[in-house]
């Protein structure tokens, strides 16, 4: 009953029906169904199960000699896809391929397992660690970042992205005990008290590693916009008219009027109403 079983690695993707045992007994394609040959492919598990060996079949391994010169031997193939994911490869970039040969051999009839050992051996007879992995460059990706909306003043809405991947977990903490477990994160209506540090943990299911990152989000008192002067059109057709303000909050202050000027005060106005759109 000798068998194999590979569990794919989460940043791979398996490719439908492309098992095969290219040596040895039952040399041929495998279909990903189970128990129509000696091969399947669980999507529930992401794993792939092999029985090998003369006299396998649908249902149980065959029987292989157990020897390091490889004289019994069954070389099996699937292909995968790595997912184009950046963020969870700066998690951790190399790929290790694992996989697990079980048979019950003629030591008082138990089952052994290789621990997933490569079968390529050194000149000790050791299995070889390097031939099954995989390092991804990942130049090209941007750093994991956290950003939001900023200059945010208070009573407008706080907007926290972090960098985002389907296949993450996100774990939030931040000031007044802030808790959130999405990527993005919106807090309506913020007060100064808001301002600090959000922190986010990311993880992946099936990886033992994690990316930590955070931003220190600045909320600004509002600004108190006031009259200074203000003169009308002194005679129909002229266009001597102004408006002049005072501003009172954190700098800077960004003025946007109507007319798309972005100064405090505006002059040579014509008999038009224009008011202050927004300041701060």
């Amino acid at each position: 009953n000798t068998f194999i079983v590979d569990t794919l690695d989460p940043r791979t993707q398996y490719v439908p029906n492309s098992i095969s045992i290219d040596f040895g007994p039952n040399t041929g394609v495998k279909t990903d169904a189970a128990g129509d040959d000696q091969a399947e492919y669980d999507a529930a598990t992401n794993s792939i199960k092999i029985r090998v060996g003369t006299g396998a079949d649908a249902i149980s391994g065959g029987e292989m000699i157990a020897s390091p010169e490889g004289t019994d031997s069954t070389v099996v193939k699937f292909r995968v896809i790595v997912v184009d994911d950046c963020l969870m490869f700066q998690c951790d970039s190399t790929l290790e391929h694992v996989t697990y040969i079980f048979g019950t051999g003629e030591i008082s009839q138990n089952e052994y397992g290789n621990d997933g050992a490569s079968d390529l051996l050194d000149q000790n007879g050791c299995p070889l660690t390097a031939s099954n992995t995989l390092l991804i460059n990942i130049s090209g990706c941007p750093p994991p970042s956290v950003d939001y909306n900023d200059p945010v003043c208070e009573f407008e809405t706080l907007n926290v992205d972090a960098t985002f991947s389907a296949l993450a977990d996100y774990s939030w903490s931040g000031p007044n005990g802030f808790t959130d477990s999405n990527a993005s994160f919106t807090i309506p209506e913020v007060e100064l008290a808001d301002s600090g540090i959000y922190s986010v943990q990311i993880t992946f299911d099936g990886l033992d590693c994690q990316i930590d990152t955070f931003e220190t989000v600045v909320i600004h008192p509002s600004p108190i916009i006031s009259l200074s002067s203000l003169q009308n059109v002194l005679c129909f057709g002229n266009d001597d008219g102004y408006i002049a303000t005072d501003v009172v909050g954190a700098e800077p202050i960004f003025y946007s009027w109507s007319n798309s000027a972005t100064v405090d005060s505006i002059s040579n106005l014509a008999p038009l109403r224009i008011y202050p759109k927004c300041c701060g």
